[in-house]
Formats: structure tokens, C-alpha cells, sequence
């Protein structure tokens, strides 16, 4: 019949061990910081728990029986992973290890970084994975205190005190237009950027686009265009219209390269937009999680 766990008293395979490594119910009991009383006691409770006697009495100490020697690399081995998972200082192998990770993220992320986060994972260890979802309604500071997610990387920061949150890059914004725009030529005015229809990206939440809550919630009056659900969509509509369309440098100038569109610096003041990495705060334990948070730390080169 199988053990029932929840019966078991699993601070016994203590005692068990110590009395199989020493065979002396003294030095066993000094070991381990209790009374001889006390560990006789564990021991019969042992007997009654496995139905054997498990060690008897020689003139040369505790002798162990066939049972408890066969039992002794088990416990050993239980005893070792116990105290493995429970200890502040457990130790990530990558090489060795078994995870998939979780990342929230926009899809900026996807075409700038992700390529280099995944190559990371690889090269670290073939049991590692990553699960990939876009940014698009989550209610972050929520999915993290829930550990839905192992990270976020996004423009608008979690003010919570169980998200832990770094910045990790900065992203200068800039305007793309078509070549031959019939009122654009080589620089772009406030007046112009107010002027004309802008392609934006589907809001994120009921009043604000995307880059609304970048810069802090302020509400830019622009005549919409359309809207579109990734910054992907933007530049071959821009290539074939005379709408605008705001972005970041970074996939503005791969866009450019790609198609027949002009940039344009941002035509208010404004400093760069920050880019976030936030982490749920009750896994700072994790050595695993950890690691994975200092390997999106190092990818962060690629989002600038």
C-alpha cells in the first residue's frame, strides 16, 4: 500500500539519515541538536511509520537493517532536493535546465529584440523556451502580481510595490511620410504634423493611443486617419498615402530601408521615450528568474 505523505512527519528522515550515517543514538542526537530521548522517540516513530525496526542495538552502535539500508539513498537523495529548493542560495545551470520563460512585451519588441533574446536562450541551453505574448489590454501590474508573466518590457511604467521595474533603453520619436509628398519636402513643421492624417496604433486604452501614454497621458489633437495594430502596418500604408505616421527611430530607419518613405525628427520638444523592464517582486528568489532578467537586461542594447 502507498505512503500516505500527509501522515508522515517528514522531519523523521532527519533522524533517519543522521542515525544511517553515525549508527550511534548518541552522537546521532548531538548531530542533530536534540536530546537522546528525543531522537529514541523519533526512531520508534520511524518503526511504526515504515513497519520495520530499521536499526538494532550492538555493542558496536546501531546497526541498520535490510530495509533501512535500502531506503538510505532515497532519503539521502529527498533529503538533498529539500534542502536544494528551499535554500536562498539554489543555483541556475542553463546549460542543464528545463523552462520556458514568459514575456509580455509590445510588438516593437518583437521586431527589434526578440531575435537576439531567443538566439540568447539557445546558445544558453536546449531545455530553455520562450512564451511570447503582445501587449495589447493587459492590465499589467495585475498579471504580474499573479505571476502570469516572468518580465514586461514596455513604454509606459507599473507603479506597484510588488513590481520591480528598471530602465532599460530610451527611444528618440520621429515622423515618417512618403517620398514625394505633395506638402512635406525636407523638414516638418508643428503645423504640418497637426495638418495632416495620422496612422495610429490601435489604443491601448479608452482615451489614450500608445505613445498618448508614453509621454505621460497628454493628448496630441490629430485628425485620424486609421488605425492599425502593429507598428508593422505603418510604413507600406505611409508608402502609399499622404498620411503621417510617429515611431520610434529604431524601425523607422529599418522601415526606410524597406520603403520608399522619408523621416522626420518629432516636431515638439519632447525627450525620449524610456523603454521598461518590470518583474514580479515576489520572485526575486528564483534563481532561474533572475538570470532571465539579467539576459533581457543584456539584450536591451538592440531596443536603442
Amino acid at each position: 500500500m502507498k505512503l500516505n505523505l500527509r501522515a508522515v512527519d517528514l522531519n523523521l528522515l532527519t533522524v533517519f539519515d543522521a542515525l544511517l550515517r553515525v549508527q550511534n543514538l548518541s552522537r546521532a542526537a548531538e548531530e542533530l541538536g536534540m536530546s537522546q530521548p528525543a531522537v529514541s522517540a523519533a526512531l520508534s516513530r520511524l518503526r511504526l511509520t515504515m513497519k520495520d525496526e530499521l536499526f538494532v542495538r550492538t555493542r558496536s552502535g546501531m546497526k541498520p537493517t535490510p530495509r533501512a539500508l535500502a531506503a538510505q539513498a532515497p532519503v539521502a537523495e529527498a533529503l538533498a532536493l529539500m534542502a536544494g529548493a528551499l535554500s536562498s542560495d539554489q543555483q541556475f545551470v542553463p546549460a542543464s535546465a528545463e523552462r520556458q520563460f514568459s514575456l509580455l512585451a509590445d510588438g516593437y519588441l518583437e521586431m527589434t529584440a526578440l531575435g537576439g533574446i531567443m538566439q540568447a536562450l539557445q546558445i544558453a541551453g536546449p531545455g530553455l523556451s520562450l512564451r511570447n505574448t503582445v501587449l495589447d489590454r493587459h492590465d499589467v501590474a495585475a498579471a504580474l502580481a499573479r505571476l502570469e508573466y516572468d518580465a514586461v518590457i514596455d513604454f509606459v511604467r507599473v507603479e506597484s510595490d510588488k513590481v520591480c521595474v528598471a530602465p532599460i533603453g530610451e527611444q528618440e520619436l520621429v515622423v515618417i511620410a512618403r517620398r514625394g509628398h505633395p506638402r512635406l519636402r525636407r523638414q516638418l513643421s508643428v503645423e504640418q504634423y497637426f495638418a495632416e492624417g495620422h496612422i495610429l496604433l490601435r489604443q491601448r486604452s479608452r482615451y489614450r493611443t500608445q505613445l498618448e501614454l508614453a509621454l505621460g497621458g497628454e493628448r496630441l489633437q490629430r485628425r485620424v486617419d486609421v488605425h492599425v495594430q502593429h507598428f508593422a502596418a505603418m510604413p507600406p500604408v505611409v508608402a502609399q498615402t499622404d498620411s503621417l505616421a510617429t515611431l520610434p527611430r529604431v524601425l523607422a530607419e529599418r522601415f526606410a530601408r524597406a520603403y520608399d518613405i522619408q523621416v522626420f525628427p518629432f516636431p515638439l520638444p519632447m525627450p525620449a521615450v524610456p523603454t521598461w523592464l518590470m518583474w514580479p517582486a515576489s520572485l526575486a528568489g528564483d534563481a532561474g528568474h533572475r538570470w532571465f532578467i539579467e539576459l533581457l537586461r543584456t539584450q536591451a542594447r538592440l531596443l536603442t
